[in-house]
């Protein structure tokens, strides 16, 4: 909990509390393990503050914390030492400067969270200036009686630490910086221990070289049955190295689940929805159709979803799984999707090649563009590209004699086609789709489609790079001459733009792995945010197992936060040591508090499937 504004006195203001905050959480929910509970809205007041703990604490509540239960508060706000009284007091954003006296005493704090309540294990963080004394009247008033009801549980007990001696003055956001080093270097120093002792975290605090010299951090402990309790685990756990990983997969599934359903566009949430059913499928695909049967009956990602379903269910209820398929033809159907139809075409192209024929054929058939009356096809650039990418779909899904009919049609609306970006585009596509089943016969889409690329300059267009890896199986030399041209340019250039950023991206995905240091010049050099990640994002994938440390530094050093959770994920499912693993899940529930709640549905998902695995 922080406090940051203050309506009464705006020179009390520190927004920088709130940072405070996030970091303490990210500690706690991260590498400690811990669930976050709900606590009370930005910048509380007296009221809320209390009524957000009761909520918690009180025994009258729906799922209070109990006698098994750790609880850990930090808050963070102006602390003061009331002159009349000596008590510490901490300012909640209602108090007037005028009315100290009516502030919460840190006492009042604890009596509500131990008076009458099942709260046994207690960890008190108090980041306020003087919050030392606020520390000793928490032991005071434990010791006082409201501990006397805990007997002799095993591991009940009590520990304050306070960021300030009585009469020191904290450092906005120190707290949190040191707790977390400390944290760090006692779990690296004590791998075999189960718990930290916080005296010695304490000690370590105070001893870091970061920590400034007006400020020492306190301790108070009221251990009533021996050790304190297991606050601090000496391990790295998150749930996955506790040995519940499914926990986290679950947390994050289900809140990707609700910032779903929660949007108000229907397009938006059925393409949320659409990956969450990816997400659950391999796991509780009952839940998937669930999912999937709450969507538009007549959109494309509905469609996608049951085939998900289907896909999963298949080898061991192919009766469900066709039934699934089925009902996904009649959405693709009224969808009017060409994509949809192409995905049922595919899902069925192994059983029913006769039926994904069909299927292909309708997909063709809405895309292309309507003959005048003297049976001339219409410049029409859009259809050029759509036509031409479900004609590659279906050589590669039936084979280039079934597909011949969409092949054939795609090749009128290309000859008919002015524009020379869409021309380009048909072209290769169709020449990559047939440099794979039957490489002979590519040439005729590949060398038009090289001199587009080239243009009349002779200049590399990013094309040049896919039409080289076409022709790799049947001209090996000349592709790499190709290739070499086409790299050695995108190097060269001093272009800018999308085109050069495109020819840039192009290249550096192409050296990859086998020439890391040109790739990541090339990536750097992109202009536009979006192309620049997504290169980034490519080479750390593509170095993932070579070497993993510059892939993580690679994704660390991403600007635009959904790639960087997706590259971060990836680099965690890719990699064998446990900590590292570790780390990059917790850094990238990190990065997901930070993108919008749109694209942090995705990198939640991403997330939760490195956590099930």
């Amino acid at each position: 909990m922080a406090v940051t504004q203050h309506p009464h006195n705006p020179g009390w203001d520190r927004p920088k509390l709130a940072a405070a905050r996030e970091e303490v959480v990210e500690l706690f929910t991260g590498s400690l393990g811990y669930q976050l509970l709900p606590g009370p809205e930005s910048d509380p007041t007296r009221h809320s503050l209390m009524a957000a703990l009761l909520g918690v604490c009180s025994p009258l509540v729906a799922d209070p914390v109990t006698e098994k239960d750790i609880l850990a508060v930090y808050l963070t706000c102006h602390g003061i030492i009331h002159e009349g009284t000596g008590e510490h007091l901490l300012i909640t954003s209602d108090i007037n400067p005028q009315y100290l006296g009516s502030s919460l005493s840190t006492r009042e704090l604890a009596t509500m969270m131990l008076r009458g309540t099942r709260v046994r294990q207690l960890l008190l963080m108090l980041d306020t200036c003087q919050s030392g004394a606020g520390g000793n009247e928490v032991a005071a008033a434990a010791l006082s009686g409201l501990t006397s009801m805990w007997g002799q549980e095993p591991e009940a007990g009590m520990v304050v630490i306070a960021s300030a001696q009585p009469s020191e003055e904290a450092a906005t956001g120190v707290f949190p910086h040191l707790l977390r080093q400390a944290v760090t270097v006692a779990q690296a120093a004590r791998p075999a221990a189960d718990r930290l002792d916080p005296q010695a975290l304490v000690r370590e605090m105070n001893q870091l070289a970061d920590r400034p010299g007006h400020m020492r951090i306190g301790l108070a402990t009221l251990a009533v049955t021996g050790a304190p309790p297991p606050f601090f685990p000496s391990r790295p756990q998150g749930r996955l190295a506790a040995g519940t990983g499914d926990e986290p997969a679950a947390r994050l599934l289900a809140e990707a689940e609700r910032l779903s359903r929660a949007f108000s566009e229907s397009g938006d949430r059925a393409r949320a929805l659409r990956l969450v059913v990816r997400a659950c499928a391999p796991g509780d695909p009952d839940r998937a159709e669930r999912v999937a049967r709450t969507m538009p009956e007549d959109c494309q990602e509905r469609c996608e979803a049951l085939l998900e379903v289907a896909a999963v269910v298949a080898d061991a209820d192919a009766e469900r799984a066709a039934r699934l398929r089925d009902v996904a033809e009649g959405v693709a159907t009224a969808s009017a999707s060409p994509q949809a139809l192409v995905d049922v075409a595919e899902a069925v192209s192994a059983i029913d090649p006769g039926r994904a024929c069909r299927l292909l054929q309708q997909a063709t058939d809405q895309v292309m563009p309507q003959a005048d009356f003297d049976g001339r096809i219409p410049d029409n650039g859009p259809a050029t590209r759509d036509i031409a990418i479900v004609a590659a779909e279906a050589v590669r899904l039936v084979g280039e004699d079934r597909a011949h009919p969409c092949v054939t049609a795609a090749e009128r609306v290309i000859e008919a086609c002015t524009c020379e970006d869409c021309r380009l585009t048909a072209l290769v596509a169709l020449g990559r789709a047939r440099a794979k089943r039957t490489p002979g016969s590519a040439a005729r889409f590949l060398e038009p489609a090289l001199t587009l690329a080239l243009g009349d300059l002779g200049q590399f267009g990013p094309e040049v790079l896919e039409i080289a890896d076409a022709l790799r199986p049947t001209d090996p030399e000349r592709a790499e001459r190709i290739e070499a041209d086409a790299l050695r340019a995108a190097e060269a250039s001093a272009s800018t733009g999308f085109v050069a950023d495109r020819q840039r991206r192009a290249a550096a995905v192409t050296l990859g792995p086998s020439a890391p240091d040109r790739a990541e010049r090339l990536a750097w050099a992109i202009s536009d945010q979006y192309q620049r990640t997504q290169t980034l994002a490519g080479l750390a994938a593509a170095l993932s197992t070579a070497d993993p440390q510059r892939a993580v530094s690679l994704a660390l050093s991403m600007d635009d936060e959904l790639p960087k959770t997706l590259t971060l994920a990836a680099l965690a499912e890719a990699t064998d040591d446990a900590d590292l693993r570790t780390r990059l899940l917790a850094e990238g529930e990190r990065s997901t508090k930070r993108i919008s709640a749109q694209d942090r549905v995705p990198a939640l998902l991403a997330l939760a499937k490195v956590y099930e695995a």
